[in-house]
């Protein structure tokens, strides 16, 4: 089997520190506590995935002597139905990474100790009565992985039985959990990453040992990665991150990269991304569109908020869209702090948190709690195409307003022209009297500066990059807005607030104009003099 991905960051960090979603705790601590730190459930989650076997120190056998004594600290202190340890799906997760862990002992000559595997097949029996039928989506997927994994890794009537039914579940979900044009149906970059590498570990597998894997699974794995890779290219950004749309976070999922290592070991070769032409990206069951070009990249969502029956992670991002131009972030989504019911999951979540138009200060989608969502938009179309001298349109629209009293509909169209700059265009069918508001976030640390009446936007030490303009009729504020770059990371960023009042139809554009050449703009023009403060992670 290869060994398949690490981790690039060490979650067990010189063996003292257990550091998950950019929280440290001592080891020494949590062992004290008996595997219940008062962190949040995400934290604990992350805790009994054991996924620090996966760093690369404890991945080439320098810790195996710790690393079964925190297998058995786990065993002494979570007997069977413990709250978090014993959920399905941190069951699948840590299956998996002992199987996996176990395995590379193995390779290495080291022994094992029987409590080892009494224990596994302690958790794959309760996994096996829990399996998530009613959550489905990527929790299903792990669940069928797990079982897969298991069912190889043993052998016996037991083993034989987990093997069948992670075998069906995985060839029910293949079909059902990825789209035709290669991307995960929760529509989540992070949870697409995580899946196809799943698909990855049961190949890996399958080729392992073709006689207890059928060619079937194997066709359809290499199928699904194939398609899924390249579904996850168009979603990577020139940086080798993901475009940060619907609970996407840094440091959660392997790179793109390092999943096309892992594939290309496994002989399946995936299609060559393009060089530095223009290249449309146009993701149709996704609801992704935009476009690549050497070093700039723009992505912009407009498809279904995550799955009907599963939308934890829906955003009301419907037409917002991240924009990179030389390898820099320069407009981006608001990101994800925390996954409980909290002021900021709220704000991250919300139409006011992400790049396009807020009608009558109504969000897109109903959303309410952590991972729940109500009314939501049922018709939304987009398309990409490219225009005369090489430019690149964009255009889209949905209906997440139509219940407003007129019909509310918003239209959007990107222009980018790549001698000159990008143009923004929004447009409100309906009637009645409405107020629209349009946001757009900049990357830290861009500030947005103002001088006789001109808006630019501003690179410390460097200058004014981009000018900005603005249809007459709007009331223009420069503000400050939460982004979170990652989990339990905030900054305070520059963002700017176009107000529209009147009665439909209604359109405005707001135009960013490129500059060849820095222009120096006297800091004293600031328009909000803290702008240039901001949190760090």
């Amino acid at each position: 089997m290869s060994p398949g991905v690490t981790n690039a960051e060490p979650r067990l960090v010189d063996g003292t520190t257990l550091n998950f979603i950019n929280e440290g705790r001592a080891l020494a601590q949590v062992l004290a506590s008996r595997w219940r730190p008062g962190a949040s459930r995400l934290w604990c989650y992350n805790l009994h995935y054991f996924d620090f076997l996966k760093d690369e120190a404890v991945a080439e056998g320098l810790q195996d002597k710790l690393a079964f004594e925190l297998m058995a600290s786990w065993c002494q202190c979570n007997p069977l139905a413990t709250t978090d340890a014993w959920d399905p799906y941190p069951i699948s997760l840590r299956v998996v990474n002992w199987i996996k862990y176990l395995h590379r002992v193995k390779l290495r000559g080291g022994d094992i100790p029987p409590w080892v595997f009494e224990s596994l097949g302690l958790q794959i029996n309760a996994l096996e009565m829990t399996v998530e039928h009613h959550l489905r989506a990527n929790h299903l997927f792990k669940n069928a992985v797990a079982l897969f994994f298991s069912g190889t890794f043993f052998a016996g009537c037991d083993a034989d039985r987990w093997r069948k039914k992670g075998f069906n579940l995985l060839s029910i979900e293949l079909k059902a959990q990825f789209l035709e044009d290669g991307g995960h149906v929760e529509r989540t970059p992070t949870y697409h990453a995580l899946c196809i590498e799943d698909c990855l570990d049961c190949l890996n597998l399958a080729q392992a040992m073709p006689d207890v894997a059928p060619t079937v699974l194997r066709e359809s794995l290499v199928a699904t990665v194939i398609k899924g890779i390249n579904c996850l290219r168009a979603m990577t950004l020139p940086d080798g991150s993901l475009a940060g749309f619907s609970d996407t976070a840094p440091g959660i999922a392997p790179g793109t990269e390092q999943l096309l290592e892992y594939a290309k070991c496994l002989a399946v070769l995936c299609p060559q991304r393009s060089g530095d032409d223009l290249a449309l990206i146009e993701l149709q069951d996704s609801g992704y569109y935009g476009y690549r070009r050497g070093s700039e990249h723009l992505l912009m969502d407009c498809g279904p908020m995550g799955v009907s029956y599963q939308p934890g992670h829906a955003h009301c991002d419907l037409l917002s869209f991240e924009w990179v131009l030389g390898a820099k972030k320069i407009i981006v989504d608001s990101g994800v702090f925390d996954y409980v019911d909290s002021p900021e999951r709220q704000y991250c979540r919300s139409t006011a948190a992400h790049n396009t138009v807020m009608v009558d200060g109504q969000e897109q989608g109903e959303i309410w709690s952590a991972f729940r969502l109500g009314r939501r938009p049922n018709n939304y179309r987009a398309e990409v195409s490219v225009g005369e001298e090489g430019s690149c349109h964009l255009s889209g629209g949905h209906d997440a307003y139509a219940y407003l009293p007129g019909g509310v509909v918003h239209q959007r169209k990107i222009e980018r022209f790549f001698d000159q700059g990008l143009v923004v265009s929004d447009e409100l069918t309906g009637s009645g009297q409405h107020l629209a508001v349009t946001r757009f976030h900049f990357a830290a640390p861009y500030q947005l500066l103002e001088r006789d009446g001109v808006l630019w936007l501003w690179e410390p030490d460097k200058g004014a990059v981009i000018k900005i303009t603005f249809s007459s009729d709007l009331l223009v504020s420069i503000t400050e807005a939460d982004c979170f770059p990652a989990f339990g990371c905030r900054q305070r960023v520059a963002a700017l607030e176009l107000e529209w009042r009147g009665r439909l139809p209604a359109s405005w554009k707001c135009c960013f104009e490129v500059l060849q050449q820095n222009v120096a703009v006297e800091a004293a023009t600031v328009a909000i003099s803290d702008l240039a403060k901001r949190g760090e992670c």
